[in-house]
């Protein structure tokens, strides 16, 4: 299969712009109102997210976040807070210097899912789709459940979800070049795992693929060489957060430990089984919030057994759109670039199916990826995802205007 060339400047790139702008600004505002309601002194509430605790290393650094080794540069993205509230100290705004760099941590998710959006539609655009099929395309990435609540909560994850659309635009860029600066892979590596550890099997699925197919190495060479890499940039990662946390004076937060990892992995059969049907309902609530509910002290969209009517169905469902992506996917003339999103889904299913427990806490993951593969099934039924995208979208703003009811309900 030939991969599709490189386009010029994309098409309605303008338009794409201000609606980029325009999710910002609502994402931004609906943030404030949720802050100030007091959304984000909760733990765990929205479907397992810790917006307290990522609000503060977004807005206060080492002094006062997480610096958890799961996440271990996460508090340097804090820098741009730190800065604006060391000039509201200098202007003499006293105590209201913490909030001032509080209002900066929320801009981030707003800030990230709007360039997510920008760069998946420049992706599309250079993977040779026609502009309006790029635009409907983007569209039901942007308005999905998952772009729309974490661009409002506050989380690693919008950062994580705009690196995973970066990784995959630099792979297409590369593959259309035939080569690509290994300096710039490895700074995406950093960037990838220092936000999330298991991010580095992000970059370590896509550096395989650039190493195999644009670098032509052979097979054994080439993953010898992405494990190496991606060993070595989870190592500097490591090292990096030891270091700040020690030359910084940082006790090191609870994440990592080996007791932390026990209350969040699948030790039963059972569980296993529980995470991987919740990973179906989560893979559909990515785009569209199904029946959500108050459990167990935080919204959820989780499933258990008893539910196996609704497991089914959307079981079903998930079977029929694998067949029309195998189907129309060889049309798209994308080589082995579905055989990469499918590795990076593949290792979101594996790692979850043994870790976590609202599924739907990931989907930024895997929103890129997925939604890329089924490009194709929205190319090919248009007019039927320009029916249902209004509805999805209605259903997620419902949603995400009516929380304070479902809490209240809870």
């Amino acid at each position: 299969m030939t991969f599709p060339p490189a386009t010029g400047r994309a098409a309605n790139q303008r338009l794409v712009a201000a609606f980029c702008l325009l999710h910002f600004a609502l994402a931004y505002t609906l943030a404030l109102v949720w802050y100030h309601r007091g959304y984000f002194d909760v733990f765990n509430i929205f479907f397992d997210a810790d917006p307290n605790t990522n609000l503060a290393s977004f807005a206060h650094g080492w002094w006062g976040g997480r610096n958890a080794p799961t996440h271990p540069l996460l508090e340097l993205f804090a820098l741009p807070a730190l800065l604006v509230g060391g000039l509201a100290q200098l202007a003499g705004w006293g105590e209201r210097t913490a909030v001032v760099r509080e209002f900066v941590g929320l801009a981030y998710a707003p800030v990230f899912t709007a360039l997510a959006i920008g760069v998946f539609h420049r992706t599309l655009a250079r993977l040779g789709l026609k502009a309006h099929d790029a635009l409907l395309a983007t569209a039901v990435f942007a308005l999905s459940f998952s772009s729309m609540l974490f661009a409002v909560v506050v989380e690693s994850y919008a950062l994580s979800g705009l690196l995973v659309v970066l990784l995959v635009h630099w792979y297409v860029v590369c593959r259309q070049a035939g080569r690509g600066h290994h300096g710039v892979w490895f700074l995406l590596g950093v960037a990838l795992t220092g936000v999330t550890v298991t991010n580095v099997a992000f970059f370590a699925v896509a550096f395989l693929f650039f190493l195999r197919c644009v670098e032509q190495r052979p097979w054994r060479a080439a993953l010898w060489r992405a494990a190496l890499q991606g060993t070595g940039v989870l190592v500097l990662v490591l090292v990096l957060h030891v270091a700040l946390l020690h030359l910084l004076g940082v006790t090191p937060g609870v994440e990592g430990s080996t007791k932390w990892v026990g209350q969040h992995a699948s030790t039963t059969l059972y569980r296993y089984v529980a995470n991987v049907l919740n990973l179906l309902c989560a893979g559909f609530s990515t785009y569209v919030v199904v029946l959500p509910t108050f459990w167990e002290g935080k919204i959820s969209v989780s499933r258990g057994l008893d539910d196996l009517p609704l497991i089914l169905m959307i079981l079903l469902l998930a079977l029929v759109l694998a067949l029309a992506v195998r189907k129309h996917m060889p049309r798209m003339g994308w080589g082995e670039l579905p055989w990469m999103l499918g590795a990076l889904l593949l290792f979101n299913g594996v790692l979850h199916g043994f870790f976590g427990y609202e599924m739907l806490l990931y989907s930024q993951h895997w929103l890129a990826p997925l939604t890329l593969l089924l490009v194709p099934v929205v190319v090919r039924h248009r007019r039927l995802v320009l029916v249902l995208l209004p509805v999805a979208a209605l259903a997620n703003l419902h949603f995400m205007l009516g929380v304070g009811t479902i809490m209240r309900a809870g």
